[in-house]
């Protein structure tokens, strides 16, 4: 009789830890879901593509994160992609990479889910933020920033 209420014990025990790491996961997704910043530029360097962008993809499951800079022909973008999407990268990338070009045909789009260019883009942005940058360095970084995104490691 004893061994019966025992097992009772553990069993209730067991459950009420379970659920309670249950719950916690939920919170954790929130917390993680998108944090895309709304960055205003004080410089004439128009960005206003690059806002309207990056709310078209702050909607996407899979996304996290969003960096990008736009030229008067070209938006670079860098994805912060959840960890566990990360097997499927390229199916991302083409999948952002359509809804990008489908709302804006006039651009060369050209997206990146590494790391490094996510980091180099968040720069830019502060910098842009911070300095008056002009169009030209603007550009100059940007180009800079895309030799990054063809080398292999």
């Amino acid at each position: 009789m004893k061994h019966k209420y025992t097992a009772r014990i553990i069993y209730i025990f067991f459950l009420v830890i379970v659920m309670a790491g249950c719950s916690g996961m939920h919170k954790n997704e929130e917390a993680n879901k998108s944090n895309v910043t709304d960055v205003s530029f004080k410089n004439s360097h128009d960005q206003s593509v690059t806002e309207k962008m990056k709310q078209l993809l702050e909607n996407e499951e899979e996304v996290k994160n969003i960096r990008a800079v736009n030229s008067d022909k070209e938006l670079l973008i860098a994805a912060e992609i959840d960890h566990m999407d990360r097997f499927r990268l390229r199916e991302i990338e083409q999948k952002l990479r359509e809804k990008v070009q489908k709302q804006y045909p006039d651009y060369k789009v050209i997206i990146s889910t590494d790391k490094k260019i996510f980091l180099e883009l968040e720069q830019l942005e502060n910098k842009m933020r911070t300095e008056n940058l002009s169009k030209k360095k603007v550009e100059k970084e940007m180009n800079k920033i895309k030799n990054l995104s063809k080398e292999t490691t």
